[in-house]
């Protein structure tokens, strides 16, 4: 390109309009060999998108909500809370994608696993649920499975992508919306924890209310988080035999209690805490069984728990439960977020500082640390629209928000930080050799602002800057 330059200064106005048409071509040429070497370049990691399945119509939520009700409701009347509020934002209409698309079938989820594999994406963590008000008298059952079940495995292709199961084993309360004042995500355990409760009741028509208190208004508890261990136990079970057992079930290298290594199937424990409170000591056999059960069915369980910026609070379960690698669910769980917005860049800032400190004090305890890249956050659209917006705890908050370009800016940052950490990866390093994987907040946390599907305002543009950045294929899944 220098030397057609030259040439343009020394060569007729004829000539130097023809070389200089010559010289853009080429650099547009160039610009897209460049791309494309960006896209083909491996990368020893996994992308591993959050999936949330509240947007088809499901049973459980048109009990409480009314028939053909989804959390779209939400995201369409969300209105600016604040001055630099962005809403509302909504998704692009195309095959698998928009208001209309039914997730929990075969073709649809087909065209969103398309798209994501197509633009890096490698794995799929479905947040996933098991209560046992599903089925009081056999141990729970699962609850918003229906993206999942319905959907993500009855597809006739599944094109390379994998998938992993996130337990978000919490309570599940009524934020469809929330009213004001409400705060009861992380409410204190019951006071009969550790004891062996019975299996709650249950009946959609007249869901419980958890009382008021501490000034703050009742809820409407639909699912009780604190499950006892016949609960835990059968859902531990079920999560074995049905999905372990699957072929696209994502696995990953995983030093066992004989110093062996294997490939072992990716569990994601989001509210450990829940889980010790109500088993107590007997979490150690618990986790045993599960163990056991993941042998059962041909495989091995890596046990990855997700931690938060109290990170310390978890060391007493790291090695009675042989908790294999831990991770971390977005932003704002390993950096604090100013209310009411922080900047896409400032937070990316503060985030990657508390990675390079979780991952220092896990690799002293031979851990491996997931963290969590988010493309957003603004949970506003699950608070009442007419009520004033105030902090006072979920899903009140700060927010931020990002642009194609801002988001490719962090993934820079990000990808820089994820390189280092698996070149500095050996087989004696933690995790057995294995580069964790970069989780995503989210895939389509539509109603919390944290999605990389396509929208109306930015296009296809949020889900392209992750295969401008990362490019297509990882050695991981290859």
């Amino acid at each position: 390109l220098s030397v057609l330059v030259l040439l343009c200064t020394i060569s007729t106005s004829s000539m130097q309009k023809k070389m200089m048409a010559l010289v853009r071509l080429l650099a547009l040429l160039l610009a897209c060999w460049q791309a494309q070497a960006l896209q083909n370049a491996s990368r020893p990691y996994s992308l591993m998108a959050i999936y949330f399945g509240d947007w088809h119509e499901d049973p459980d939520m048109a009990a409480l909500h009314g028939k053909g009700w989804t959390e779209w409701e939400l995201v369409v009347n969300a209105k600016p809370r604040l001055n630099q509020s962005i809403q509302p934002n909504l998704p692009l209409e195309a095959p698998g994608f928009g208001l209309s698309a039914k997730e929990n079938t075969p073709e649809d989820m087909e065209n969103k696993v398309k798209a994501a594999t197509s633009h890096g994406i490698d794995v799929f963590l479905f947040d996933w649920y098991w209560y046992a008000e599903k089925n009081p008298t056999a141990g729970g059952g699962p609850a918003l499975a229906g993206a999942l079940n319905d959907g993500f495995l009855k597809m006739n292709d599944d094109h390379g992508m994998k998938f992993a199961l996130m337990w978000a084993n919490q309570d599940w309360v009524d934020i469809h919306p929330a009213k004001r004042g409400w705060h009861g995500t992380y409410r204190p355990p019951p006071k009969f924890a550790g004891a062996d409760v019975p299996l709650s009741s249950y009946n959609p028509t007249t869901p419980r209310v958890v009382p008021a208190g501490n000034g703050r208004p009742a809820e409407l508890l639909m699912f009780d988080g604190y499950m006892n261990e016949t609960v835990y136990a059968s859902a531990f079970a079920y999560v074995a035999s049905t999905y372990f057992t699957r072929p696209n079930y994502y696995k990953v290298p995983t030093r066992l209690a004989n110093g062996t290594v294997s490939d072992c199937a990716y569990f994601s424990l989001y509210q450990a805490e829940y889980l010790d409170s109500m088993v107590g000591s007997r979490g150690p056999a618990l986790i045993q069984a599960f163990r056991k059960q993941a042998e059962t069915h041909g495989t091995c369980l890596h046990l990855a728990l997700m931690v938060n910026q109290g990170y310390h609070s978890y060391d007493h379960l790291l090695s009675s439960w042989g908790v294999d690698s831990v991770t971390t669910y977005n932003y704002g769980k390993m950096a604090s977020v100013t209310v009411p917005f922080d900047s896409m860049q400032d937070i990316t800032t503060k985030a990657l500082a508390s990675w390079e400190k979780v991952r220092d004090y896990y690799k002293e305890k031979d851990l491996a640390f997931a963290p969590s890249v988010s493309s957003g956050w603004d949970s506003s659209p699950r608070c009442v629209v007419s009520d004033p917006y105030l902090s006072t705890g979920y899903p009140w908050g700060g927010s931020f928000y990002s642009t194609p370009d801002t988001l490719k800016a962090a993934l820079v940052r990000v990808k820089a930080y994820m390189d280092g950490v698996c070149s500095s990866e050996t087989p004696d390093a933690p995790g057995a050799a294995w580069c964790p994987p970069l989780l995503i907040n989210a895939w389509n946390e539509w109603s919390e602002g944290a999605y990389i599907e396509p929208d109306q305002r930015y296009q296809w543009g949020k889900l392209q800057a992750f295969a401008d950045v990362f490019g297509k294929k990882s050695l991981a899944e290859a």
